[in-house]
């Protein structure tokens, strides 16, 4: 169904409220436990096809709010940005094609290798020095920074005792920020970082200087 069908016989509130209806109708739809990633995206694009940005404009602020959380919740990477009104998102989101997405999903893959790659060097470290596993998991947070060790500290350094494996705390840290929400966060870092913000942040440095801090930045969200 078109969102704007029959648009010429409706008054502005009859039109608001088919609007509302519809959006509301597919996030029911969007709950089924099957439908979450690259299969929502796909179906989202496919609902909203005939959507328009003035369609999403005119809708309560509470009802696009709710389909682009429940996008997100799902695993649908609706991008976020300063200055970049919701509807406008989630009207790009309709028309976002499979290259960008791939583009996208290439990103984020090569975060999650930066952490594989920095447990590489850990491990090796502690063989060299034959580091017991025990002590291991005691050393793990010294790889880790930001919400990774938070995620450490508060959710898994509570639990650990004698019998605690290695590999398990491991596979704990990757399944928490391989997640939709870590895409998320990873993407939204990506899209805030501008020369700009830099400079911002650092007024009196030199235009070299802020140039290099952005640079040093791009590599580690990329490595």
């Amino acid at each position: 169904m078109s969102a704007s069908d029959d648009k010429n016989t409706e008054t502005p509130v009859e039109r608001n409220i088919k609007l509302q209806n519809f959006i509301q109708e597919h996030i029911n739809k969007h709950t089924h436990p099957d439908l979450h990633d690259d299969d929502l995206w796909e179906t989202f694009q496919e609902d909203f096809k005939d959507w328009r940005l003035e369609d999403f404009k005119v809708v309560q602020n509470q009802f696009i709010i709710a389909l682009r959380n429940q996008l997100r919740r799902r695993g649908v990477l609706v991008q976020k940005g300063r200055g970049y009104p919701i509807a406008q998102r989630l009207y790009d989101t309709i028309s976002e094609n499979k290259d960008s997405l791939q583009t996208r999903q290439e990103f984020i893959k090569k975060n999650l290798d930066k952490f594989d790659f920095k447990l590489i060097i850990f491990k090796d470290i502690c063989e060299q020095v034959n580091l017991p596993e025990d002590k291991r998991i005691k050393g793990l947070p010294i790889m880790l920074k930001g919400e990774a060790k938070k995620f450490y500290y508060q959710s898994l350094f509570p639990h650990i005792n004698n019998l605690t494996n290695f590999d398990e705390i491991v596979n704990k840290i990757k399944s928490n920020f391989e997640g939709a929400e870590y895409q998320r966060t990873i993407l939204e870092n990506w899209q805030d970082i501008t020369l700009d913000s830099f400079i911002l942040k650092s007024p009196k440095k030199p235009l070299s200087e802020n140039s290099e801090d952005l640079l040093a930045m791009l590599r580690d969200l990329q490595l």
